[in-house]
């Protein structure tokens, strides 16, 4: 499998073949996961003949609602063995932006984590008031074909 990212100017492919022989782009290091929560595909939405009745908005919400919670991904920093500078002033320095990137990761990461958390309950509540929606839509088009249908029997009676 080639692990390399690649950005290509213009509409998507008509199809998953056009994308096979593609092996350009900058590699990245490869974060193995054991499942992937989804794909972000920019470009052109897929054509289909349907009149957007299908429910794969609802579908595509649940996959994204099975996915694990945000884990985070810890990079191991190495220390370096030798140190240019032993002075008390860079040994002061070095200690003060050790603080700093641990305050600076520490914020970022509560950040992430309540921003997903929020999303996830966005993305919930969004979920039942589309599926209140699609009901409301049901009993309205029940409603609609009994009143036609009880004006089709008062229409026949006269």
């Amino acid at each position: 499998m080639d692990l390399k990212a690649v950005v290509i100017s213009g509409e998507a492919p008509e199809s998953d073949d056009d994308t096979a022989s593609i092996t350009t782009g900058i590699g990245f290091p490869s974060v193995r996961t054991p499942n992937y929560c989804g794909t972000i595909i920019t470009g052109e939405a897929p054509e289909s003949d349907e009149d957007g009745t299908s429910l794969s908005s609802i579908s595509g919400a649940v996959d994204a609602m099975t996915c694990p919670p945000y884990a985070e991904v810890k990079t191991l920093k190495s220390k370096k063995s030798s140190v240019k500078y032993n002075s008390l002033l860079h040994k002061k320095l070095r200690e003060c932006n050790e603080t700093l990137d641990k305050d600076i990761i520490q914020i970022t990461e509560g950040t992430v984590v309540n921003d997903v958390q929020e999303l996830s309950a966005v993305n919930r509540q969004l979920l039942r008031s589309e599926l209140v929606l699609q009901e409301a839509v049901c009993q309205l088009r029940n409603a609609s074909n009994k009143s036609k249908s009880a004006s089709n029997a008062l229409n026949t009676i006269d």
